[in-house]
């Protein structure tokens, strides 16, 4: 095993996202009621995040699908509205923080994974910028660690669970597939990661199961029990 491929949201910072994505709508639809309805917001936003999902075009990233949709039929340019979502980024979310925790065990998985000299890389569903998941990943407790690759919205071209996700994190940290090891608490999004040969493995504490995927992980645990998962794979 050469990469470890680790989920962000419900994995690496506790959450419950129900909760989290409703209050960050909330937040973010009311920093431009003077120039969307926050209906109307929500939902260009939201249409503009499934067109991502849904996007299977390698030579166009997600932000450039978001921006597309976005805008779409809008008078106002992204020169003109980008700026105000870098703002809000840089000024409001993070009081989204006291929605989530730090999970026990990340930083030890982290450097555990780093020590037996595997390359760890936050696997996360890039549909937001970068600021916004760096962001998440302080809150996490690991803004102090060097990650191989951070997936973000700016460079990623498909979405979770679009199994060619995977294959370009692989790419990009420059291991096949089917040396990696896929950890998440995402059943459908996460563990479709073995489709391209990865291992996988299901953190249950804040487990998403939708009822749509019949796969199933190598390993299921806490952060701590994937530690020594490492160890003795290595050992």
């Amino acid at each position: 095993m050469k990469a470890l491929l680790l989920d962000l949201d419900g994995t690496l910072l506790g959450m419950e996202w129900e909760i989290f994505i409703k209050s960050y709508f909330r937040l973010l639809t009311a920093q431009f009621q003077d120039i969307l309805p926050p209906d109307a917001m929500y939902k260009r936003i939201w249409e503009a995040t499934e067109a991502m999902v849904i996007s299977n075009d390698p030579q166009t990233t997600n932000e450039e699908v978001f921006i597309a949709n976005f805008f779409s039929g809008l008078r106002l340019s992204p020169q003109e509205l980008m700026p105000r979502f870098e703002q809000f980024y840089a000024d409001q979310f993070g009081s989204l923080q006291e929605l989530t925790e730090p999970v026990a065990g990340a930083g030890e998985l982290v450097d555990t994974a780093r020590t037996l000299g595997i390359k760890v890389a936050i696997a996360t569903n890039p549909v937001f910028p970068e600021s916004a998941i760096l962001q998440r990943v302080e809150w996490a407790g690991l803004g102090d660690r060097e990650f191989s690759l951070v997936t973000s919205y700016e460079t990623m071209h498909f979405c979770k669970p679009n199994p060619r996700f995977y294959v370009e994190v692989a790419e990009r940290l420059g291991v096949k597939p089917e040396e990696c090891l896929m950890a998440g608490n995402d059943v459908e999004e996460d563990l479709v990661a073995a489709k391209v040969g990865m291992e996988t493995f299901l953190v249950d504490r804040f487990l998403i199961d939708r009822g749509q995927s019949d796969l199933k992980p190598d390993g299921r645990g806490d952060l701590q029990a994937l530690a020594r998962q490492l160890r003795q794979k290595i050992d």
